[in-house]
């Protein structure tokens, strides 16, 4: 059996998750900053009090956290980024998830971020947990159509 955990991520994550992100994710870094994987992976980090890290069996598979609006905010921007393993584990992944935005809706009152479109996992998966998904409109440097997601306790 795979041994799963989670740990506070750092910069060796990033190196080692950036070269194997999932397409979709690698697009929607680009989309949404026109940035490349490493470097939003570190912006995402910067912008989080507390970033994580999910292992596999030693190996990180993704990174996530939640970014402050502002300095003192009821509100959060909850993102993750992922490699193609975390569908091999997608079980464990989810119950971590939910166990996860269960523990920080007591800090935020309001999570919000926005998702390419074209992810649809990544939708699937928001909707599961219980976000509320918006209509896509336009949003980046592209104008790619991006869904606005929420959740408000």
């Amino acid at each position: 059996m795979t041994h799963v955990q989670v740990v506070p991520a750092t910069p060796d994550h990033v190196l080692e998750l950036a070269p194997r992100l999932r397409l979709a994710d690698a697009r929607e870094i680009w989309a949404a900053n026109k940035s490349t994987p490493h470097r939003g992976l570190l912006a995402s980090m910067r912008r989080t009090r507390q970033p994580w890290a999910g292992l596999a069996d030693g190996r990180c598979e993704c990174i996530f956290g939640v970014a402050p609006l502002a300095v003192v905010s009821p509100a959060g921007s909850p993102w993750l980024l992922g490699s193609d393993e975390i569908e091999r584990h997608a079980t464990r992944f989810l119950r971590m998830s939910q166990r996860y935005i269960a523990a920080i809706r007591h800090d935020y009152r309001l999570l919000v971020n926005y998702v390419d479109s074209r992810n649809t996992a990544a939708i699937q998966w928001l909707n599961w947990l219980g976000f509320d998904i918006m209509a896509a409109e336009p949003y980046g440097p592209f104008g790619v159509p991006f869904h606005r997601f929420e959740m408000r306790s």
